[in-house]
């Protein structure tokens, strides 16, 4: 796919390589045969998952704690209580995740 790496740099054609859930390996070519799973990403963007720094989605939470619309939104990571407050209960279990 086409990657781009929150850099600033121009995209690039490559392979990605995952394992254990995080990114191992950005060559232009990984040999498939190694690959458990091959997901054809030819012509796709492909980038690392977005930070929403600033949001308001502390009830939307309580409601959808899977948060399935910021996922496809490529949003992975959600800062909230940001303004001072925040509804949504943090359990110091989850805080540091």
């Amino acid at each position: 796919g086409r990657i781009l790496d929150g850099t600033g740099n121009p995209w690039y054609a490559a392979d990605v390589g995952i394992q254990g859930g995080r990114i191992t390996k950005i060559k232009k070519e990984i040999d498939p045969r190694f690959a458990r799973r091959v997901i054809d990403a030819h012509g796709l963007t492909v980038c690392p998952g977005f930070i929403d720094s600033h949001s308001h989605d502390d009830v939307y939470l309580l409601a959808n704690p899977r948060c399935d619309e910021k996922i496809l939104q490529g949003v992975t990571t959600n800062v909230i209580g940001n303004c001072g407050i925040s509804v949504s209960p943090c359990p110091m279990s989850t805080r540091l995740r």
